[in-house]
């Protein structure tokens, strides 16, 4: 026994190591990256003029567009989004003082995570998409930017706000007043701290960058969303910030107010939707700014605003920068000045901007061969000819040939941006198709052991299949096919529900060919009624399932792509009120029923039974007090570990002196209630302890018990079909839970589960683990479970698990979650320059890809509790 054990966790770890192997290979061609060159551009005291003495940065973290464009149509009525028409005070400047104020759509580039947009609006480049793993591990930021600038020319920067800023910039700050910003449900500290510092320094004058982070519209997004009236409420209040800091400014100092990202309809961002990427920018000084003869439009890029400031200011724009300056802003409108004056300010800030992004060109092409050689030949014709025409402009009067330059020299810069986005944009396409090959590879090795370990490949070719194997095969067939169009996996929730009903059905209909057969060889005299009641009560669990499934599909949350979505009041409340505990109780009543319905008296079970009543106190007491239900929280964690160790060494005694073998040996029972503890525990990571997503992961748990108290007596069902249903499980509660495959609805508010006061260091691993397991339970329960779902005969034969249904068990569900990888890294592959690429089929690959890691590990680990009990 012991040589089939390792025999058989040897094969699985190479199997394993064989997916990563394909796995890394593909993200590394995948994932996009850039060489961050390290050259700052040179002090250059005086180098340009400065226009303004101070210039004060006001960042609203997730101000979307429309949160501050003013909607004529609903004006201030009753009935219209809490989010539109509160910014008053910004309206009222737009209005009556439209020289000095004007609103643009500031553009963010992808990824739209707080780390990566502070990046780009600092350093004016484009960070890529696999920088999106840092924006919980912030690091020093090693390009020029202009913080930096700043320092190194003698500037002051005073910083107030997020304390992210203070990882990302040590010791670049002559002043700092950093507040802690990880916990999403604190929406007031940080914006009132700001607030109350700022004022102060603007009145003693003696900065020349300031900038200030406001955060709670974001936090208010992420737990309430943006259509509520508390944010309504935090709209005004930063309206009214806004507004004391423009009264108190003076006239050398010019001010900008913008939104790092947007949000969207549930709060979340990261992604590259509309209302993710469109922000707002307010520009306001009591200087006049604009003219109403000189529009440029009303959309500018966040990677503008570097050069921007920094020609205001007089300092060099940082080196690595790809942004253009935003051209109306260095139009003086001053009575005094002409207007060959005024344009040649415009020209010559144009050329200093065009001469960074040309210096960069060169420095970036000897660094790396990103850029194709004939583009970095296009641009410096294109720049060359752009020198001389400025050398001939500078002769003449003309303002059409002034405006001529100008154009190139805005087209130059476009077209560098544009040359750069493709470049970084780039796939290695060499790593991604070796990447494709070894997971196909993995397959046919997959197949092949299969072959020989099981007679499923001759009753395929022979046509022998039952009804629920053909149906478990095109169930497989059609979920990974489905990953190939961008519509079924935006509504894979539903999709999912749909097979596991038709999968359901199926099981129903053998499950009644099987019972009817037994009845009427069992009880050939039986009357009709009688026989009609056994019927049903042994169907009765199938149809219970189904009305679960049904039930579940309730809880799915809404993606962004989802416009017809709509989510059930009842379980959209960031809260639970207090009758929700009249609901969880009542499940759990239902689940104890089963429970003992289901398996035989255990000496563990009114210890069980306890600590289920005892969670729901745990989860009732976080409705009165959040240091009390923390408190309790870790005293059950503590109750949970000790119960199991102990479960384990009295299940491994009682083993080994033959006791209590009944139905089920005393390792099945000791398993079942071990992974009941374990799901307990688990539930309360996926929601916290007072969520009315609690009543979800009661419903999957009931599933559970139903589904082993089936599959355990039907003993023809093969093990393709429990694998198939073990797979589809996984996905439905990972639907039911409130996840979507998407980066939004990443539940980071688990991490503050068991968690009182601020997120500190020491706290943070806790927090990541949560977040994952939060994330992954679906996969960690389902691949649990998969023992429960062999036949009882598996546990019983002479006393003895029968490892050899296990291990097939085992490489099925392998095979079935390798063919479904590879079929989504496919479609990433093919569709790598899809429109929702980073929308949809990048994080359903990325998805994938840790569904399958974290599932051959939990099935690993439950075979070995088997062995151990």
């Amino acid at each position: 026994m012991r040589r089939t054990v390792l025999l058989h966790l040897s094969l699985i770890t190479l199997l394993f190591l064989f997916q990563a192997l394909g796995i890394v290979l593909f993200l590394k061609g995948y994932l996009l990256t850039r060489v961050v060159i390290p050259q700052d551009s040179p002090v250059c005291f005086n180098c340009s003029p400065r226009y303004f003495q101070s210039v004060v940065w006001i960042l609203v973290d997730a101000l979307r567009h429309d949160f501050v464009l003013h909607n004529s149509s609903l004006g201030f009525k009753d009935d219209r989004p809490f989010y539109i028409n509160q910014m008053r005070n910004i309206q009222h400047f737009l209005a009556h003082k439209p020289r000095h104020t004007k609103l643009y759509r500031f553009i963010a580039d992808p990824p739209t995570t707080t780390m990566q947009r502070l990046k780009a609006l600092t350093t004016g480049t484009l960070p890529t998409f696999i920088d999106i793993g840092s924006n919980f591990n912030s690091y020093q930021i090693q390009e020029d930017n202009i913080i930096r600038q700043s320092k190194r020319n003698g500037l002051k920067v005073t910083f107030l706000g997020d304390d992210t800023w203070m990882s990302m910039y040590p010791d670049m700050f002559y002043e700092s007043y950093p507040f802690p910003s990880l916990n999403v449900k604190d929406l007031d500290t940080v914006d009132k701290g700001v607030y109350a510092n700022i004022i102060p320094v603007l009145k003693r004058n003696d900065s020349d960058f300031i900038i200030g982070h406001f955060l709670g519209v974001d936090h208010c997004g992420h737990t309430y969303g943006p259509n509520n009236h508390i944010m309504r409420d935090k709209l005004i209040y930063i309206d009214d910030v806004i507004r004391s800091i423009f009264e108190l400014v003076n006239n050398n100092t010019i001010v900008f107010v913008f939104g790092d990202h947007g949000m969207t309809s549930t709060g979340d961002h990261g992604g590259q939707t509309l209302l993710e990427t469109e922000a707002a920018l307010v520009v306001y000084s009591k200087r006049p700014l604009f003219d109403a003869k000189q529009d440029y439009g009303q959309t500018v890029y966040q990677t503008d605003l570097v050069p921007t400031v920094s020609l205001l200011l007089g300092l060099p724009i940082p080196f690595s920068n790809l942004g253009m300056i935003i051209p109306e802003l260095f139009i003086p409108v001053l009575e005094h000045i002409s207007p060959y004056q005024s344009k040649m300010h415009l020209i010559n800030s144009l050329r200093t901007n065009s001469q960074q992004l040309h210096a960069f060109i060169k420095a970036q092409n000897r660094f790396s061969n990103d850029i194709p050689h004939h583009e970095v030949l296009k641009l410096q014709n294109e720049y060359s000819i752009l020198e001389k025409m400025y050398t001939s402009i500078s002769s003449t009067n003309e303002l059409s040939d002034f405006k001529t330059i100008e154009n190139q020299y805005i087209n130059y810069m476009a077209k560098v941006r544009e040359i750069c986005l493709s470049v970084w944009t780039k796939f290695d396409t060499n790593k991604m198709n070796a990447g494709v090959i070894v997971l196909i590879l993995h397959v046919i090795l997959l197949l092949t052991i299969l072959f020989f370990m099981t007679k499923l490949s001759f009753s395929l070719i022979l046509a022998k299949v039952k009804l629920l194997d053909a149906v478990s095969v095109i169930t497989v067939a059609f979920h990974s096919v489905s990953l190939f169009s961008n519509s079924f996996v935006v509504y894979e929730g539903k999709m999912v529900t749909f097979l596991m009903q038709s999968f359901m059905a199926a099981l129903i209909v053998t499950k009644f060919r099987e019972e009817v057969l037994q009845l009427i060889l069992n009880h050939r005299n039986l009357k009709w009624n009688v026989f009609i009641i056994q019927l049903y009560k042994n169907v009765e669990p199938c149809f219970k399932i189904m009305v679960c499934v049904h039930i579940s599909r309730y809880s799915h949350v809404c993606r962004d792509q989802q416009d017809d979505c709509t989510v059930l009041e009842f379980f959209s409340k960031p809260d639970a009120p207090f009758s929700s505990g009249n609901y969880l109780i009542a499940i759990s009543i239902y689940v104890l029923k089963l429970i003992k319905s289901v398996f035989q008296p255990f000496v563990f079970e009114k210890h069980a039974q306890k600590l289920i009543v005892y969670s729901l106190v745990v989860a009732l007491c976080g409705i009165f007090s959040e240091i009390l239900s923390v408190f309790m929280y870790w005293i059950y964690v503590a109750g949970v570990i000790i119960l199991i160790f102990s479960m384990v060494k009295l299940s491994v005694n009682q083993y080994r002196k033959n006791e209590a073998k009944k139905n089920f040996s005393i390792t099945l029972d000791s398993y079942s209630w071990i992974l009941l503890l374990i799901w307990i525990s688990v539930s309360f990571i996926v929601k916290g302890m007072n969520n009315m997503l609690l009543i979800p992961l009661s419903i999957s748990l009931i599933q559970f018990i139903l589904l082993t108290q089936i599959l355990s007596k039907m003993h023809t069902i093969s093990s393709l079909s429990r694998a198939t249903l073990c797979s589809l499980l996984s996905y439905q509660f990972f639907f039911s839970f409130g996840h979507q495959a998407t980066i939004t609805s990443l539940h980071f508010d688990a991490a503050f589960v068991g968690v009182y006061g601020e997120m500190t260091p020491l706290k943070l691993p806790i927090a990541g683990l949560f977040v994952t397991i939060n994330t992954l339970a679906s996969q960690v329960l389902s691949a649990l479970v998969v023992p429960l779902l062999l036949p009882c005969q598996t546990w019983l034969k002479n006393g003895k698990v029968v490892l050899s249904t296990m291990h097939q068990m085992q490489l099925i569900c392998t095979l079935l979650g390798t063919v479904k990888l590879l079929c989504s890294v496919v479609a990433a592959f093919a569709l790598r320059r899809h429109l929702m690429v980073w929308a949809v089929f990048g994080p359903r690959f990325m998805y994938e890809a840790a569904f399958q890691f974290i599932f051959i590990v939990t099935t690993v680990s439950s075979y070995l509790l088997v062995l151990l009990l």
